[in-house]
């Protein structure tokens, strides 16, 4: 191995072991969360913090304080600032699809659905969102297209 490659890879390993010794340390922070005169006081029991966070608590944050709202609203307005489209092909043209998904789009205003799913989701653990149809007209034929 040339020299050249002999310091590359010890600079590689060192870069390894900084970024796993501030893994370390963090972790050790995070395991003492609110903990001050060697574990003599607790910080978060005294100010009636919790350390484990609920959805209730981050739903609180969100209702409560702008800058909260704004972590969890912003990306969100900036992802779903267009218009909601399926596109199927480059031209011009309107497909079936495009046509049909435009319609159901507007009909169900899908947009607004999609963007209280995406805020649930950043707020919790995860969003669903269940659409049923009622255009089945028998367990054979399960759509009426």
């Amino acid at each position: 191995m040339s020299e050249d490659k002999l310091i590359q890879e010890k600079q590689r390993l060192q870069a390894y072991q900084d970024a796993y010794s501030t893994l370390i340390a963090r972790n050790k922070l995070a395991g003492m969360l609110g903990e001050s005169f060697d574990g003599d006081r607790d910080l978060y029991k005294a100010l009636g913090y919790s350390k484990g966070l609920s959805f209730a608590n981050y739903f609180q944050q969100y209702s409560r304080q702008d800058i909260a709202e704004a972590v969890i609203d912003r990306p969100i307005e900036a992802t779903w600032s267009g218009d909601l489209q399926v596109l199927e092909s480059d031209d011009d043209k309107d497909t079936p699809l495009e046509k049909a998904f435009r319609e159901l789009a507007e009909t169900y205003q899908l947009k607004d659905k999609f963007i209280r799913l995406d805020r649930l989701t950043n707020l919790g653990r995860y969003g669903v969102l269940l659409m049923g149809l009622d255009d089945a007209k028998t367990k054979e034929q399960p759509s009426s297209q």
